[in-house]
């Protein structure tokens, strides 16, 4: 994860750096510029340029987003190290990332722990996180799965909600540590009351299993539905299953339809299916078998084995033209970012086939 800024700078361009929006996971930042940018830039240049850290950082930070100056992430690496060999934590994790990234770097998991460590050392919480995940996965660190979980739990302890998701997925899965569901719940919860999307999902899913928690379809849709809201995908796809099985709510096709559409843009198979299956069946998007097969198509190619059963019956069209049709509306919603513009020109157009 990088590290947007540190408690209690005093930086000039605090305004800027709190218009930083961070990512599910921590996994990078968003810069939001404004009209100042290039100004705050100038500034933080400035006192790079006589050694101050907070200026090192803060130029790193904006080489790296390209706020207030062309974006260049040579040269960020380059600020961060400078900081980062002073002994800077923020800079330490930072260029860590950039490491495992290969951006602006040559690509080095190795090199990505080195910077890790010297940070974790500090107690940086997302350095713990980062390290951890190195020895969870063996990648620029010996597989150690206990050690882990010792890393998570610093980050944890610390009320960072990534470390409290991570012990909590150790919990779940029983890596690291014995298997324990409630222990799990615990730590998602308290990562999920700070709002983080994949741990509101896992604790939703407990509910929805009755695992660690008593079972509760009331409570696992309040969860999905927080992280729905936030666009985490597999939560819309369970929002999206219980709002078609009425878990906990309604039973609604049109609502399920709805979270199926924004998950399946993100490629959830199991969302392709679904939505192909409501198309099918005539549900919540009404009767279309050319939708259908084409989004059956692109969850079969997912990999859904489900979709491939319904293509190889009741959803498998006949009419040369519908085939036709078909293919050529799975090929336009296969391309990046274009299922659900390409699903509405194909309604708009009403193209909408009988499966004659």
């Amino acid at each position: 994860m990088i590290q947007a800024r540190r408690i209690g700078r005093k930086a000039g361009i605090a305004i800027l750096i709190a218009l930083a929006v961070v990512l599910i996971l921590g996994i990078g930042i968003v810069w939001l510029g404004h009209d100042d940018a290039p100004a705050a830039f100038d500034a933080a240049m400035e006192k790079a340029k006589r050694g101050d850290l907070d200026g090192e950082f803060d130029v790193a930070l904006m080489y790296e987003h390209g706020d207030g100056v062309e974006q260049n992430p040579a040269e960020a690496a380059k600020w961060y190290r400078r900081a980062a060999d002073q002994g800077d934590a923020a800079s330490q994790n930072n260029l860590g990332t950039l490491y495992e990234t290969g951006v602006g770097v040559e690509q080095s998991r190795a090199e990505a722990v080195n910077w890790y460590r010297r940070a974790a050392a500090q107690g940086h919480g997302n350095a713990l996180c980062n390290l951890g995940r190195a020895y969870e996965h063996g990648e620029g660190a010996p597989q150690d799965s206990a050690e882990a979980v010792r890393l998570y739990r610093r980050a944890a302890e610390q009320g960072l909600p990534r470390g409290q998701l991570y012990l909590g997925l150790m919990y779940d899965a029983g890596t690291g540590v014995p298997q324990d569901a409630a222990e799990a719940a615990k730590w998602y919860r308290r990562a999920a009351d700070q709002g983080d999307p994949q741990a509101q999902n896992a604790l939703g899913y407990l509910y929805d299993s009755g695992r660690g928690v008593k079972q509760s379809d009331t409570d696992a849709f309040s969860w999905y539905r927080l992280a729905a809201e936030q666009g985490y995908a597999n939560a819309q796809n369970n929002l999206g299953l219980m709002y078609e099985n009425g878990q906990g709510v309604r039973q609604d096709d049109v609502e399920a339809v709805k979270w199926y559409r924004l998950a399946a843009a993100q490629g959830v198979a199991t969302s392709l299916f679904r939505l192909g299956v409501q198309y099918y069946s005539g549900g919540g998007a009404g009767h279309d078998p050319i939708a259908a097969n084409a989004l059956l198509g692109l969850a079969a190619a997912a990999g859904e084995t489900r979709a491939q059963a319904y293509l190889d019956q009741g959803a498998k069209l006949t009419a040369p033209a519908d085939i036709e049709k078909a293919a050529r509306l799975r090929a336009e919603m296969s391309r990046p970012g274009n299922l659900l513009d390409a699903l509405d020109r194909y309604e708009d157009t009403g193209q909408r086939g009988d499966g004659g």
